[in-house]
């Protein structure tokens, strides 16, 4: 079968050219070069990885190869942006090219109830009141029924582990608040959620950092068809620029589609340009050669 990243691989070469820093900072990151990188470029990608060229300030015009894997690899086409986002994302956190997107407004995952769940029913089973109690009811026959075969060791382990758990995840939450500095009543909802419901708490805020736009490397997030028309892969570099810049406004469309008519040296072309949405939670970004 064959394979659908690297059939579009000059096109994304092509993409790609327009990100110099980009590709400087895959190579650094990703590449592992400790060297100091003047210069990158794509030369090929496919599902499993890219391979890159690229030249140091004491190698001259010396060019250098370089291949980065993809861990998982990708499943399609699709994966290629999101992915080259978050392994742009991670790799200028990590070279300190950017700083930390801020996070300025508090969420509670779906997930977090799951949890909520589970620790409302461990009090329901530790505080329900014995049968012999006054204020005993038919609605408590479960827990007692749970006390008589759960070892009572074994409730004030679970106890135990909430407490531990949430108290160190908690601390992690506020590193991540100071990290992308929240607002103070944003990072105690976050610091108090922490306390109650534990991981899904700094697992979405992960998730959200991952969600961040990042605009130095993808002014958006497109798919782009270019007619073949254009000719010369300059030609159409220009003219890929030429739509991303006329496209360069806040969006709120889950799916948008512009035409923008172009007259080139060919006649009159046209690119569509189709903006998607994309989902990066659960995107692994990639693996950095050993």
């Amino acid at each position: 079968m064959a394979d659908p990243v690297a059939a579009q691989s000059k096109f994304l070469c092509m993409y790609m050219s327009q990100h110099p820093d980009t590709l400087v900072s895959y190579v650094k990151y990703w590449g592992k070069v400790t060297e100091h990188v003047v210069s990158a470029q794509l030369t090929s990608i496919d599902t499993n990885g890219m391979n890159l060229t690229y030249k140091t300030k004491a190698g001259g015009e010396a060019k250098k190869e370089v291949r980065v894997v993809f861990d998982p690899p990708l499943a399609g086409y699709e994966e290629v942006k999101p992915r080259l986002m978050n392994m742009k994302a991670d790799a200028d956190e990590a070279l300190g090219v950017t700083r930390s997107p801020q996070i300025d407004t508090f969420h509670l995952p779906t997930t977090a109830l799951y949890v909520g769940i589970a620790i409302g029913a461990l009090v329901y089973t530790t505080y329900a009141p014995a049968p012999s109690s006054p204020s005993y009811s038919p609605i408590y026959a479960g827990a007692n029924l749970l006390r008589y075969y759960v070892p009572g060791w074994f409730i004030k382990f679970s106890w135990a582990l909430v407490y531990g758990l949430h108290s160190l995840e908690s601390l992690y939450t506020f590193s991540l608040c100071r990290k992308h500095r929240t607002p103070f009543v944003v990072g105690a909802q976050y610091v108090i959620a922490t306390l109650l419901f534990g991981g899904p708490i700094w697992i979405d805020m992960r998730r959200r950092e991952r969600t961040k736009p990042v605009r130095a490397a993808f002014d958006v997030a497109t798919y782009v068809v270019a007619d073949d028309r254009f000719g010369h892969a300059a030609e159409r570099a220009s003219r890929l620029r030429r739509a991303e810049d006329a496209l360069e406004k806040p969006r709120t469309d889950d799916h948008m589609s512009h035409t923008i008519p172009i007259n080139g040296w060919t006649g009159q072309a046209a690119f569509s340009v189709h903006i998607l949405k994309a989902d990066y939670s659960g995107v692994t970004a990639g693996t950095r050669t050993q």
